[in-house]
């Protein structure tokens, strides 16, 4: 939910600031949700979309 909230207050508050900065903040947001995304347990007998 984090990275979602940063990225909605960059699209919402990010016009004043210069490009290589939105595009790093988007980068930590991706990498955030990458990061969340790999640290959770693996659920067994589920697939992995669910």
């Amino acid at each position: 939910m984090p990275p979602l909230a940063l990225s909605l207050a960059i699209g919402l508050f990010g016009g004043g600031l210069p490009t290589a900065v939105v595009v790093w903040l988007l980068v930590a947001a991706a990498g955030w949700s990458l990061l969340g995304h790999l640290a959770r347990p693996i659920r067994a007998g589920l697939p992995d979309d669910v």
